[in-house]
């Protein structure tokens, strides 16, 4: 007899607090995959340790460091009880320099990437992807991108273009952005668009532009979830601090050339300094599910 498992669920409004989004991964049948009853993979970091800070790639990432920039771990007081205040936080920090930037991918150096997707039979998975992130300056003088990229990002512009803060050019990625000047103008808000781009392009595809203003300091979760169930016109879902995002990537659009179809992708967390500032962004923690059923 086949039993389902009930899972209990929290508030589904908006929140930014260091739990996965309810209104995201409510569907999501993670005690199911935990216990062998689906099949898939769960690639989930809190960065409670980052084994090779400023180092070798020797934990299952591979980075790109500028010269005086760092990758590491913040101080986290764990006895605290404030919200956030517990796990571990990974921090990118650039020095003064326009265009440094550093780059951490999930990737060993003899391991592919484990991350489709596509309408294709096999290769038609659901996936959910989800991360929560910050940065301390409130305004686009630094760039950002977090998502999925194929592997090989961590080097010179290997993810975020020099002057821009954009997507380099013939790489395929899936994720959010913040590009070094919104609106055509420096020293505006730090604007978050949700972009893909395929290997054979040179201009990401923007779905949902604008979506949200990113503020100093402040934690933010921003995920998406694709579904080959889902009807034509929504198959793969935006979500912001949980909430559902009124754009949506289509049938169409996944099976455009300008989409990373069945590429294979990794996570992947960039920076890039738009001006002679330093500037930190930090990453809490991201969680990654692929269905194989």
């Amino acid at each position: 007899m086949t039993m389902s498992i009930v899972q209990h669920k929290r508030d589904l409004s908006a929140d930014t607090d260091r739990n996965n989004s309810p209104g995201m991964w409510a569907d999501c049948p993670l005690l199911e995959l935990a216990i062998g009853s689906r099949s898939g993979i769960r690639i989930r970091d809190d960065f409670l340790v980052n084994a090779a800070e400023d180092g070798a790639d020797t934990d299952g990432y591979q980075r790109y460091i500028d010269t005086s920039n760092t990758i590491r771990n913040l101080v986290v007081d764990v006895t605290a009880l404030a919200t956030g205040s517990r796990g571990g936080v990974l921090r990118l920090a650039t020095d003064a320099t326009d265009n440094d930037g550093p780059t951490i991918q999930q990737q060993n150096a003899n391991g592919g990437a484990q991350i489709l997707i596509g309408n294709t039979a096999g290769a038609a998975w659901k996936l959910y992807f989800e991360a929560r992130i910050r940065k301390t300056i409130a305004d686009d003088g630094s760039a950002l991108f977090v998502g999925l990229a194929q592997l090989g990002t961590p080097a010179d512009n290997g993810l975020l273009a020099d002057d821009t803060g954009d997507l380099v050019d013939s790489i395929s990625a899936i994720g959010w952005r913040v590009k070094h000047v919104n609106g055509g103008t420096t020293g505006q808000n730090a604007k978050l668009d949700f972009v893909y781009q395929d290997a054979a392009q040179t201009v990401p595809v923007v779905t949902l532009a604008s979506a949200a203003t990113m503020v100093a300091s402040t934690w933010i979760k921003v995920g998406f979830v694709y579904d080959p169930n889902a009807i034509a016109a929504e198959k793969i879902r935006l979500y912001i601090n949980g909430q559902e995002q009124s754009s949506y990537v289509t049938t169409a659009n996944i099976d455009a050339a300008t989409f990373p179809e069945n590429d294979a992708m990794s996570f992947v967390f960039g920076a890039k300094n738009g001006s002679a500032t330093a500037m930190d962004v930090d990453i809490d923690w991201y969680d990654i599910v692929q269905l194989y059923d």
